[in-house]
């Protein structure tokens, strides 16, 4: 795959395999005659069952065996994948922390040096020796870098809850919907006047009033819905992402920690942190680890407040009830009224397997990892 069919037939290959190397190393080799050459080996533990998902840890196009200092560096380098910011699927990169580099696949490359570009200085992309694109940085900043590579590989990210906003596909639909109606008033409007030897002062009133109208609904609009939070998901260092709408109808991604979260007064904001509103929805928290998400985005206080307001609503509420008595034992270890809501929700349910776990925990005391 990674030289292509063209140059095989060049090549008048004989045979093309797949064996065992040292060092729980695959090799993938095509022979002419009885010279091998080595075109990739790889580790299998950066194998994937998706077709075409494997990744080259080693390229060699020569019949040359590499040399050992070569070698040494390559089988230093640790593949592993990330989960970047406006991907879906996990991305595989090459690491040596060593060295201070990283190879990728080019697109991943330049995402990543985006993402590192914020908070390191003096990051570098670059083609190397062999063609791919690799990032270096400078000796001071192995720390911030391996504390953003551990924090966004694919295992940490992947086992974590991730919020998705209830809103975010029309989100995007209608920003695009505005700049065109931008797009369309901001032409629209001059085309009355030109051409015209005389516009009268109605023309032109007309025309201003109708840019105006394009950029006032747009940028209302854009102040409206930049709070609106599209994805949330917690990181393995205990940080947070949150991707909000951009007014071109794209994504901004915002990381911060529970010590920057405030609570919001501003209209369409649940919370703020590091100086930006967010808005998320709180009723799409479904589950335990959900559920600690939350407490720690909205504060003890103003989540005992929702608990007590959706009891007040429906005091018979089990996922409620269940979800209040989790809070008071785990953040508040107030046993006697956690015991109290988890045993309201045994009465309606006395099989409920998460009720009965907690309430042995409230029992003898301890808390669930």
């Amino acid at each position: 795959r990674s030289v292509g069919p063209a140059f095989l037939r060049s090549m008048r290959v004989h045979t093309v395999k797949i064996c065992d190397l040292p060092a729980s190393k695959v090799g993938l080799s095509v022979s002419r005659g009885p010279t091998p050459l080595v075109l990739a080996t790889f580790a299998p533990a950066v194998l994937r069952p998706r077709a075409g998902a494997w990744v080259s840890a080693v390229r060699h196009l020569s019949t040359e065996a590499p040399t050992g200092e070569a070698e040494a560096k390559a089988e230093k380098r640790k593949p592993m994948f990330l989960l970047l910011s406006g991907s879906k699927e996990p991305q595989p990169i090459q690491i040596n922390l060593d060295e201070r580099v990283i190879v990728g696949l080019e697109a991943t490359m330049k995402v990543l040096e985006a993402e590192l570009s914020k908070s390191v200085q003096g990051i570098v992309m670059a083609l190397n020796d062999k063609g791919n694109y690799e990032i270096r940085w400078p000796k001071g900043a192995d720390d911030d870098v391996a504390t953003y590579i551990l924090a966004h590989e694919y295992t940490a990210v992947e086992a974590g809850w991730e919020y998705q906003g209830a809103f975010s596909v029309g989100v995007k639909r209608v920003k695009m919907l505005s700049l065109a109606s931008l797009l369309f008033t901001s032409i629209g409007g001059p085309l009355l006047v030109v051409g015209e030897a005389n516009p009268t002062s109605m023309q032109w009133g007309l025309a201003v009033a109708i840019i105006f109208f394009g950029v006032s609904t747009t940028g209302l609009l854009h102040l409206i819905t930049s709070p609106y939070v599209v994805a949330l998901r917690r990181l393995a260092d205990k940080s947070f992402e949150a991707e909000t709408p951009l007014l071109t109808g794209g994504t901004v991604t915002t990381r911060f920690h529970p010590a920057d979260i405030t609570p919001s007064t501003a209209p369409f904001a649940t919370f703020k942190a590091k100086g930006r509103s967010f808005f998320i929805h709180k009723e799409l928290f479904i589950g335990d680890e959900a559920q600690t998400m939350l407490w720690e985005l909205l504060g003890p206080q103003a989540v005992e407040d929702m608990y007590t307001a959706q009891l007040v609503k429906d005091p018979s509420d089990p996922d409620a009830l269940y979800n209040y008595g989790r809070f008071l034992w785990l953040v508040k270890s107030d046993a006697p009224e956690a015991e109290k809501a988890i045993k309201q929700v045994l009465d309606m349910d006395p099989e409920d397997k998460g009720a009965l776990e907690l309430m042995e925990h409230i029992k003898t005391g301890t808390k669930p990892e």
